[in-house]
């Protein structure tokens, strides 16, 4: 039998260096904020790994349709939450998704969907081979973004560039 690998970092010598630069990235995240932990991580680790975009196409049946809800630093939430308003350059992450897909979806019904409306303008105009879905709690949650403060404003922001559709939570 082949000896395992560890999936718990944490198991290994502790790297001083590598704890507290590991601790300085995620400080700015909100559940940081609101519990003084991150999920996910054992000390100055992460857990367990991620499921990649890879992993999840390859791995899932392709008659299998994925809606990949993307998230994507807001600026207002950052602004309203107290966080940095830092993030990975919009272009540079999406089309490592979209190369992931592209490589990796064959024929899988996929639809894109987002709360950011920056997100949704890009993938508008990045690809036309899948849908696009505008996500918004219009009337729900307070925003000073016009685009997601009302369900009207969010129709004339989804057709005015082109997405196939938008998507509100239904309350019971």
């Amino acid at each position: 039998m082949p000896a395992s690998k560890s999936i718990f970092l944490s198991t290994e010598p502790c790297d001083q260096s590598r704890t507290r630069d590991f601790i300085d990235r995620v400080q700015p995240t909100l559940e940081w904020k609101m519990k003084g932990y991150k999920g996910n991580t054992r000390g100055g680790h992460v857990h367990e790994s991620f499921v990649t975009l890879e992993h999840v196409l390859v791995k899932i049946p392709e008659q299998v349709p994925i809606n990949i809800e993307i998230k994507y630093n807001v600026l207002w939430e950052a602004a309203k939450w107290q966080m940095d308003t830092w993030t990975i350059e919009l272009n540079t992450f999406l089309d490592g998704i979209l190369a992931a897909i592209y490589q990796f979806a064959g024929t899988r019904v996929i639809i894109f969907s987002s709360f950011a409306p920056e997100i949704c303008i890009a993938l508008r105009f990045k690809q036309r081979d899948y849908p696009v879905m505008f996500l918004n709690e219009a009337g729900l949650i307070p925003t000073t973004d016009v685009r997601a403060s009302s369900m009207q404003d969010a129709v004339h922001f989804a057709h005015r560039w082109a997405l196939d559709g938008l998507s509100k939570p239904l309350l019971l």
